[in-house]
């Protein structure tokens, strides 16, 4: 993880380059290495033996070597290159296991089955597309992979029950110069119960793309990512999945030369963040740390970029303090997660502000030169003293849904004209009953959902705005609300 993750019970300040969400800047997968031993084996059904196609193995050590293959259609899998030591093993349908490599290595899987996830992908032209990677997507990973077949067919075997983003990569080396083939649902959202999903069809297509070049000051090789302007609100629900609707693209990814020039070749036409990084890596972890980061907001029209300036910026220190009525939890006066200091660091951009709270407690404001930022977008060029306020006189919401056992209700606050929309869930009991404490003071709209699935995918907002009840919540008072479930 990078160094510039800032976070602590009270508040998180997330952002990347310009205004994007600040977890994108992980490292995104493992860095090859170039000889060694080998896993194989083989991914087969717990209860029937059967091999399982399309699984993704992923193996990884402590300092980031490793690789993924997709299960063939017996469940055989092979991952090479991998240097003696111990893996830690893994499947989206199974715990991470340790695996101690030494040459050719043996190891087999059994998981749950789950359901299979079919469609085929489409080129440009509508004709079938062989050899295109269709993944799974989950919580902001790819939970699996499948190859399209001859026919432009996939098939992914043993998906759990979720929420899943579904998209296509689109085949390296079929760009020419001024075009670009995308996946033009990118990504689908899908949602996995008990039964098997067919039907889907990927349709691919070719769109204009431009050159962008420019330097990077102080020069360095530096690493240039493109990334997709996010929006500027999203959701946030105590007690529930953290939801935000946009799904962040990140572009290609070049590294700037000694000099500190850079060049993309196939930019799409819209807007985007240039941002580059300078990361001190531990030689023996392999663990990195942010020293240098510049970004700039970029439109990509119908012409080509020149010149464009990426100037890098050393960390500034970000500051909190607490503010608490009554006893208090036990907070610290910083956003550090990452190393233990007093305060956070933070490079020039725009940050979101998240909102944490705690038991009895709820976040009532966040204090920035005089005005309150709590779930907005601020801009940050320095060092940041931030004033977070804590009250417990919160109201308490109680109610029951019919014939509501394990279902999810959502407690949301008007739409604001600008920022994070925020909200509090709660599962109900084998009665249908429900209690939302520590709610802060205002106007919301409540809502019952068959189960947390439907929250997380973000779609229930338009039926919270036609079918949800309105309920007032006044300081340390009880509002009573029934719900029935909205399908």
């Amino acid at each position: 993880m990078s160094g510039f993750l800032e976070r602590s019970g009270e508040l998180v300040a997330a952002r990347v380059g310009r205004c994007v969400v600040l977890w994108v800047s992980m490292p995104l997968f493992f860095e090859a290495p170039l000889l060694g031993g080998s896993i194989e084996g083989q991914v087969t059904n717990i209860a029937t033996g059967a091999g399982l196609q399309g699984v993704q193995v992923t193996a990884r050590s402590n300092s980031n070597v490793g690789g993924w293959v997709i299960s063939s259609e017996d469940g055989g899998f092979r991952i090479e290159d991998l240097p003696d030591g111990d893996y830690t093993i893994s499947t989206p349908r199974s715990a991470p296991l340790t695996v101690k490599v030494t040459g050719e290595t043996h190891f087999d899987f059994k998981v749950a089955a789950g359901v299979s996830v079919r469609g085929r992908v489409l080129d440009p032209d509508g004709k079938e597309a062989e050899g295109i990677t269709v993944r799974l997507g989950a919580m902001g990973t790819v939970a699996a992979r499948a190859v399209t077949d001859e026919h432009g067919e996939f098939v992914v075997d043993g998906v759990g029950a979720g929420t899943y983003t579904l998209s296509a990569l689109a085949p390296d080396g079929k760009n020419r110069d001024g075009e670009k083939i995308i996946d033009t649902d990118f990504p689908q959202q899908i949602n996995v119960a008990g039964a098997d999903l067919l039907g889907y069809t990927i349709q691919l297509q070719k769109v204009a793309v431009r050159h962008v070049k420019g330097v990077v000051r102080p020069a360095g090789p530096a690493e240039v990512r493109l990334i997709t302007q996010p929006a500027a609100t999203g959701l946030w629900l105590y007690g529930g999945p953290r939801h935000f609707p946009e799904t962040l693209e990140k572009g290609e990814s070049v590294t700037a030369a000694e000099d500190g020039s850079f060049e993309f070749t196939d930019v799409r036409e819209g807007d985007w963040i240039l941002l580059a990084t300078v990361t001190d890596r531990d030689e023996v972890t392999g663990v990195g740390s942010t020293r240098e980061q510049g970004s700039i907001d970029l439109h990509v029209g119908r012409d080509d970029i020149d010149g464009v300036k990426l100037q890098m910026a050393s960390p500034f220190s970000i500051v909190t303090t607490p503010e608490l009525s009554g006893n208090g939890p036990n907070v610290f006066a910083d956003l550090a997660m990452i190393v233990p200091m007093a305060g956070a660091l933070g490079f020039p951009g725009r940050y979101l502000i998240l909102p944490q709270t705690y038991p009895g407690f709820y976040l009532a404001a966040v204090m920035l030169d005089g005005r309150d930022v709590k779930g907005q977008m601020v801009e940050l060029d320095g060092p940041a003293e931030i004033h977070t306020i804590y009250k417990s006189d919160g109201g308490t919401v109680r109610g029951r849904v019919e014939n509501g056992a394990g279902a999810a209700v959502v407690l949301m606050s008007a739409d604001p004209e600008t920022g994070i929309r925020i909200g509090y869930s709660a599962r109900c009991d084998d009665a249908g009953g429900f209690v939302i404490q520590q709610i802060a003071p205002g106007s919301y709209t409540s809502a019952a959902f068959p189960d947390a699935d439907e929250v997380r995918a973000g779609q229930f907002l338009d039926k919270l705005a036609t079918a949800g009840e309105r309920v007032n919540v006044e300081a340390a008072s009880e509002a009573i609300v029934n719900l029935r479930i909205v399908r």
